[in-house]
């Protein structure tokens, strides 16, 4: 029987690779992005989603990264990946979930150690990188406040 991981947002460019991977490992990917009618801005969707999905796992990708889209509705960026960091946080809280957040290298300062550690220092360069570091905020305080994994 294959493990089911939920990817939300596996139809971009990263989530595209990290869906073929987790194939190649044997899990069944339930791929949601708002093209496939799951968007993380309704609250209602990703709970209803969430709870009927069976499996402890849920890998968290969506983001709006296009600095043009913030540039021009910077409310639209704030609602997918602040907004959307948290309906997807409270779901996985209220169902039991494991919640994997996947952040952005555009969250630490420019470095020559490639890949960034965790523990390198934290400078946001745009509002996609400051929004992306707010989600992780939010899920790390998830984690401590309610003892989630």
């Amino acid at each position: 029987m294959k493990k089911k991981e939920i990817l939300l947002k596996g139809s971009g460019f990263i989530g595209h690779r990290v869906a073929k991977q987790l194939a190649m490992m044997n899990y069944e990917v339930i791929i949601a992005s708002r093209s496939t009618g799951h968007d993380v801005r309704d609250k209602d969707k990703m709970f209803e989603l969430i709870q009927e999905f069976t499996d402890k796992k849920v890998i968290l990708m969506a983001a709006i990264a296009d600095l043009n889209v913030f540039e021009k509705d910077p409310k639209a960026g704030l609602d997918v990946n602040i907004g959307g960091v948290m309906n997807v946080a409270l779901a996985c809280h209220k169902f039991f979930k494991k919640l994997y957040y996947i952040s952005t290298c555009c969250a630490y300062v420019n470095t020559r150690h490639l890949p960034s550690t965790e523990d390198a220092e934290v400078n946001p360069s745009e509002i996609y990188a400051a929004c992306k570091v707010a989600g992780e905020w939010i899920v790390k305080g998830f984690a401590k406040s309610y003892a989630m994994e």
